[in-house]
């Protein structure tokens, strides 16, 4: 049974400036009017003036206008809006948003809150991935349990030659463990790992910038780099 394609006549550009602009200008040129949504700041901004049709939503802060997805459900209830596209950042990788306008009717111009959920966590993302034949780099089957395990799954990996002084540094964003010691150096453990000679000048160049951030947030006791 064929499936029935619904025709967009009306778009509404859940973004602001430039995004929003371009994104109307590509539907302009397939015949599809637009819609913008817009908060009091941007009331005269060039996407808004190019738009069919503009709707205020709220103030300037984006949490009180352009990340209110209920508002601009509204908007596309009240203007009989046919799909949405977010652009890119605000709402556009929003499961909650997607379900909510396909709850409306409305179509969202993007992938499915599954194909979301799914790639944005990348172990999931990798897992599903994997039985399609996608080729992967080298890593964990899954999320490591610690710096230990950390270090020694490391040094298992082949590193790409010319770039290894981008792979060993590792962050967990997570509490130490109970006991345990900070790090001394980033430099004492990747100086065990590489010899200062093996490593290409750019690399070497880039090393003290690496120690210099660890060290800015060593103490915060949240965050680790091996």
């Amino acid at each position: 049974m064929a499936t029935k394609t619904r025709r967009i006549q009306k778009l509404l550009v859940a973004n602001r400036g430039e995004i929003a602009l371009r994104v109307m200008r590509s539907a302009r040129e397939m015949g599809i009017s637009t819609v913008a949504v817009y908060s009091e700041a941007d009331r005269n901004a060039p996407f808004v003036r190019f738009a069919d049709e503009a709707v205020c939503i709220g103030p300037a802060p984006s949490k009180e206008s352009y990340l209110v997805f209920d508002k601009i459900i509204k908007v596309c209830t009240d203007l009989k809006v046919d799909a949405v596209h977010p652009g890119y950042g605000f709402l556009s990788e929003n499961g909650d948003f997607c379900r909510a306008l396909e709850k409306a009717g409305v179509i969202f111009v993007g992938p499915s809150p599954h194909a979301m959920k799914v790639m944005g966590d990348k172990l999931a993302a990798k897992e599903a991935v994997k039985g399609h034949g996608v080729p992967l780099v080298p890593g964990t089957e899954g999320a490591v349990s610690g710096l230990d395990e950390a270090i020694k799954v490391a040094k298992t990996i082949t590193f790409p030659n010319g770039h290894r002084c981008q792979y060993f540094v590792l962050m967990f964003w997570s509490p130490w463990p109970e006991g345990r010691t900070p790090v001394p150096s980033v430099e004492s453990l990747a100086f065990g790992w590489f010899k200062p000679d093996d490593l290409p000048a750019d690399c070497m160049r880039s090393l003290p910038a690496s120690i210099a951030a660890y060290e800015r947030f060593r103490a915060s006791g949240v965050f680790q780099m091996i």
